[in-house]
């Protein structure tokens, strides 16, 4: 195969896929040129590839590219995909980032991955849609930690959809701070979807807010409201028994 001939310039994207593709399935391939041709061109995606579908790729040399071309998306991909990553130097790049759903990402699908420092940035970042997801989604989140996040956030409708959500979340807590949002719209959705919630209180606040439209919708649906949260004592008392 031809290469670009300039010492200094970086080869086209033409080229290195073209260099992958024959490192891939040609068998006479010399696969440290055809890898120093991928390396070279500080492509991320193509470093990616190289290491995970090309026997004998060098994975530490691709992998040290994918980190330092600083994308925190190759570099998730690269531990999560690539047997024998360097799962700490991949992390170490994601939580150094301003991507928050890469952390949990991250922490989510990657074995081995510290689950406590990528929730402790997720937290600091006060993306309260990703403590949201971070606690749904992933095995040993600190639960009251990522719930607290979000209550200072201030984000009502991520207080509605953790109480909804997130086993284990404080159902109580998490009204109070939807309630003293004002949000209207969330006090009914909360009163609606809310297993146990209390539904005064939250028609309350909808009354208060003086939103004419939610107050309407609140009186109209009480009833069901009510029935659902009898409902679910009744399931509850059932499954004691």
């Amino acid at each position: 195969m031809e290469l670009n001939k300039e010492r200094n310039q970086k080869p086209k994207t033409s080229e290195v896929e073209a260099c992958y593709m024959s490192a891939l399935y040609d068998e006479n391939a010399d696969i440290k040129s055809m890898q120093a041709v991928v390396i070279k061109s500080g492509n991320p995606r193509f470093c990616f590839l190289f290491a995970r579908d090309v026997k004998g790729a060098d994975i530490k040399a691709l992998e040290d590219l994918v980190i330092k071309s600083g994308n925190v998306e190759y570099c998730y991909f690269f531990a999560k995909d690539i047997s024998g990553a360097n799962i700490k130097a991949l992390e170490k790049a994601v939580i150094g980032s301003n991507d928050d759903y890469c952390k949990y990402s991250f922490a989510r699908d990657v074995k081995g991955a510290d689950i406590k420092a990528l929730e402790d940035s997720v937290i600091k970042s006060g993306s309260a849609m990703t403590c949201f997801v971070f606690a749904r989604d992933v095995k040993g989140a600190d639960i009251k930690a990522l719930e607290n996040a979000v209550i200072k956030s201030g984000n009502a409708y991520c207080c509605t959809i953790f109480a909804r959500d997130v086993k284990g979340a404080d159902i109580e807590t998490l009204e109070d701070a939807v309630i003293k949002s004002g949000n209207a719209e969330q006090c009914y959705l909360f009163a609606l979807s809310i297993k146990g919630a209390n539904i005064n209180a939250l028609e309350e606040a909808v009354i208060k807010s003086g939103n004419a439209e939610y107050s309407r919708y609140f009186a109209r649906d009480k009833e069901i409201m009510l029935a659902n949260n009898n409902m679910a004592k009744k399931v509850e008392e059932n499954i004691e028994k």
